[in-house]
């Protein structure tokens, strides 16, 4: 018994004690799902204690999405053509109300959780899309989403024209940083889920994008949701270059253009914004005598209290 406890612990973590077991007591089967469930569970319970008024809403999608909000709410259904529906995705996303703080929601929270099942398709973009509008409701909030299949169901389908899929994930990129929205994507090793695709909205929004074992889900869940949090929202980024220079790789290597433009998204106290640039050729500037050869970056954000600055 001490060496089965001691392979659990070293699988699955604290959390060993919640693995589903058969009458002799050996582990019967774990599934990718109960491996989520039990890495979110350590996740709910961490944030009742540690930030206990912290608001946790669960959205499930597979064929439909559902929103099951606090655990306590009544659960909302999206089904059917309004999966493809932008404009009513987001009007449904924002007349859910907001639940209660974790500490008050923790015992529905969990308990809703496992009456999770697995369904059919995968309808990923419906709900970033609703995801990223419920936790726009509070700037600086953070949306996970944890897929074990390739998005083929609604708006964002993997298996449609590319042109589609990318016009659909730049535009998610874009409300997630309008509203302050951290945006990360947990692909279950296993599956094919072109992740590649998914990658502009986490990269823009301060997020990450990582395929797991669902052994070690519930480290990489510790360290997202312990990770750096937004402190700035909408960053913009001007670099303005003397006019003996020029970038390199940003724009046509014969542009005359000596200022660049990079958008930031969401920005934490980690995050890093660079530009290469080279010197013009003594033909086109002569920098005979110049001992100061100077560039300037300008940076507009707007902080959590929705002030902008410069």
């Amino acid at each position: 018994a001490a060496e089965r406890a001691a392979r659990d612990r070293e699988a699955f973590g604290a959390d060993a004690g919640m693995i589903p077991r058969g009458a002799a007591g050996r582990v019967t089967h774990v599934s990718r799902l109960q491996c989520l469930q039990i890495a979110i569970e350590s996740q709910i319970k961490r944030i009742a204690r540690e930030h206990p008024t912290t608001k946790i809403c669960l959205i499930t999608f597979n064929n439909e999405v559902t929103i099951l909000g606090d655990g306590i709410q009544e659960p909302l259904t999206i089904a059917g053509s309004r999966l493809d529906d932008w404009e009513q995705l987001g009007l449904l996303a924002d007349k859910f109300p907001p639940g209660k703080p974790a500490r008050e929601a923790e015992e529905a929270l969990i308990k809703k959780l496992w009456t999770i099942e697995e369904n059919s398709t995968t309808s990923l973009g419906p709900a970033m899309r609703v995801g990223i509008s419920i936790a726009g409701k509070g700037k600086g909030s953070s949306l996970i989403l944890c897929t074990d299949g390739l998005a083929n169901n609604g708006l964002g389908n993997l298996e449609g024209s590319t042109n589609s899929f990318t016009a659909f994930y730049n535009e998610c990129a874009e409300q997630a940083t309008l509203r302050g929205v951290s945006v990360s994507i947990l692909s279950l090793i296993g599956d094919e889920c072109k992740m590649d695709c998914l990658a502009t909205v986490a990269e823009r929004t301060s997020g990450s994008v990582e395929r797991v074992d669902p052994r070690v889900l519930k480290n990489q869940l510790d360290s997202i949701v312990g990770g750096p949090k937004p402190i700035a929202f909408g960053g913009m980024a001007m670099v303005l270059l003397h006019r003996g220079l020029r970038f390199r790789g940003e724009t046509d290597e014969n542009e005359q253009r000596l200022w660049l433009v990079r958008d930031l998204g969401n920005i934490t106290n980690v995050s890093e914004c660079t530009f290469r640039y080279s010197f013009r050729g003594k033909d086109e500037v002569d920098l005979t005598g110049v001992s100061d050869i100077p560039f300037q970056v300008q940076v507009l954000f707007t902080k959590p209290d929705g002030s902008v600055w410069c």
